[in-house]
């Protein structure tokens, strides 16, 4: 796509970056040659391709947010502990940086997918599918009207006895989740922890929740990091946050690493194209 939206021929260089979560951060080298050997010859519907690997950058998933912490923080980050906690849909991991020294990453599976099996056990016919955006919609409120397209009943009644069921185990699943996600959190947490970076779609869901629990914290939402309008037109807000932290702190990479002349090519790359490397790098 971005060599066709770029007019490339079918031979040019390419950096890339890449965010691997905790339990596969291991491989990255592994990870690193597959796709050298792969971009070197592979066919396309628009023909064969030859594409040289010039730079390839790696960090563990929550290394954007953790990066883009360090700027703005500035020197003052190697007098803290800092852990940079990273919910999705799928896993939780969590980032431990020491007085500016970053350990091995942990992670579970403890993404917002546990909370919808825990809402699948108590409802019928329902799918992590058909659910999951429901119960986003939903809201810590749990408004109804969300649900109400999920009711498989031919009646109104029988459709208003579904909803009241879906919202009675969305509200009973909701704490019981945030209750188990916590706890795999203060297991890992160090004891010195100075502040807690929360970043991911799950975590801005349970922000209040989160908020509530560690009181005791400076807790700080994904780096305060703004995405910018024109990288966001699908409105995924900050579960951008991540890859747009690499890809800012990517580009200072690349910047330093070629000259100024050389480095033109990407400052000045379209509005498109800039879209194209944020997905690229996620």
């Amino acid at each position: 796509m971005i060599k066709e939206k770029q007019k490339l021929p079918g031979n040019f260089t390419v950096a890339i970056a890449a965010l691997l979560p905790p339990g596969e951060y291991e491989d990255r080298s592994r990870f690193e040659r597959v796709l050298r050997e792969a971009l070197a010859d592979y066919q396309t519907p628009t023909g064969r391709m030859s594409v040289e690997l010039l730079v390839f950058n790696c960090k563990p998933e929550g290394g954007g947010i953790y990066l883009m912490h360090n700027k703005k923080a500035g020197s003052g980050i190697k007098e803290r502990v800092c852990a940079i906690a990273m919910i999705g849909y799928r896993n939780a991991s969590l980032l431990v940086a020491q007085r500016g020294d970053v350990a091995p990453g942990k992670m579970s599976d403890l993404g917002f997918i546990r909370m919808v099996e825990k809402v699948m056990v108590k409802t019928s016919g329902q799918t992590a599918e058909r659910l999951t955006p429901a119960i986003v919609t939903a809201g810590s409120e749990f408004k109804a009207a969300p649900l109400m397209r999920l009711a498989r009943s031919t009646s109104r009644e029988g459709r208003a006895e579904e909803v009241q069921q879906m919202l009675l185990a969305i509200k009973e699943a909701r704490p019981e989740y945030v209750r188990s996600l916590t706890s795999w959190l203060d297991e890992n947490l160090p004891p010195d922890c100075d502040e807690l970076v929360f970043c991911g779609g799950t975590a801005t869901y349970f922000k209040k929740e989160l908020n509530e629990y560690y009181d005791r914290l400076p807790i700080i939402w994904n780096a305060d990091i703004s995405i910018p309008v024109a990288l966001d037109k699908k409105g995924l807000g900050d579960r951008l946050s991540d890859v747009y932290g690499m890809f800012v702190y990517f580009k200072t990479v690349l910047k330093k690493q070629f000259n100024s002349k050389s480095y033109q090519s990407l400052e000045s790359l379209s509005e498109d194209s800039q879209k194209q490397e944020v997905k690229a790098h996620g």
